[in-house]
């Protein structure tokens, strides 16, 4: 029972004695009657402002409200302020946007395994709040905030991390050639599989992995296929490179065909850029183009 509720009772009990007491005065110590009224009014003032505030509460901003009775949950308030019974004790849970992820000791990350049977460590976190309506039940379940967090929130998000990288494989996203970052892809399908679980207490707001660290074997495969398709691209622009300028040698050598002093143009044109002597540049003249 509160202990505002029991001073209620306490300051009730002394203002019946002493209305008691005034009313049953002999009649030569009587007072005047509004003497007796007003002593009748201050008495029970005390205990009617004291009941006021036994069955009034105000919730802190962004905070749910808990009311019990007896030690039973039986209802859920919202922040502001509310009446409520004189017998009901308030408990507030943080209704707040709350970001919490998984650590193991010496790591900055969840520990999980992934589909190649491999380890790997998940740098993560989740962002998420309670739903009012399921307030009451949360607390009738876990009787704390820290309790709703450690046990269902950051419980359950470990065991969708595990469910979902347990069916990630890197080395068959790279024989796919998906060897894009696939983090935001996981990083969905975990706040799915979290939504289903919880989503009807918790709010699920998002869930990030921004990092996944693999093992060393693992990720010596991953830097040789990446490696591997750094030297595809660039022999593939290698050989581009090299059909343009086939394509330029033999467009330039139709030109000389056809008109000889397209050479001596092309002649000018290196002389210019390089510096020099442009006698060499004409047919017949024994002289290097571009040399001094």
């Amino acid at each position: 029972m509160p202990g505002v509720f029991i001073a209620f009772i306490v300051l009730t009990v002394l203002a019946v004695l002493v209305s008691l007491v005034v009313f049953a005065a002999s009649p030569a110590v009587a007072s005047p009657w509004r003497v007796k009224c007003a002593a009748l009014v201050s008495v029970w003032l005390v205990p009617l402002v004291v009941l006021g505030w036994a069955s009034s509460t105000i919730v802190s901003p962004r905070n749910v409200g808990v009311t019990t009775q007896f030690g039973k949950p039986t209802g859920a308030l919202s922040n502001g302020f509310h009446w409520k019974s004189p017998l009901a004790r308030v408990r507030e849970m943080d209704g707040a946007i709350q970001t919490d992820s998984i650590t193991v000791k010496d790591s900055s990350g969840a520990r999980v395994r992934l589909g190649n049977n491999s380890m790997a460590v998940v740098e993560n976190s989740v962002q998420w709040r309670i739903r009012q309506a399921a307030a009451t039940k949360l607390y009738l379940d876990y009787r704390s905030f820290e309790k709703t967090r450690d046990h269902l929130v950051l419980k359950q998000f470990q065991s969708a991390l595990n469910d979902v990288l347990a069916e990630y494989n890197p080395l068959a996203g790279l024989r796919d050639g998906l060897n894009a970052s696939q983090n935001d892809d996981l990083a969905r399908r975990v706040s799915e599989v979290l939504r289903d679980r919880i989503g009807g207490q918790i709010e699920v707001v998002r869930v990030l992995l921004p990092l996944i660290r693999f093992d060393e074997d693992t990720q010596n495969k991953v830097n040789a296929f990446n490696s591997e398709v750094a030297n595809t691209r660039i022999a593939e622009q290698r050989k581009l490179t090299a059909e343009k300028e086939a394509e330029a040698n033999r467009v330039l050598s139709a030109s000389v065909s056809n008109d000889p002093n397209v050479l001596v143009s092309k002649c000018l044109d290196i002389v210019k850029a390089r510096g020099g002597s442009p006698a060499g540049c004409w047919p017949g003249t024994g002289v290097i183009a571009g040399i001094k």
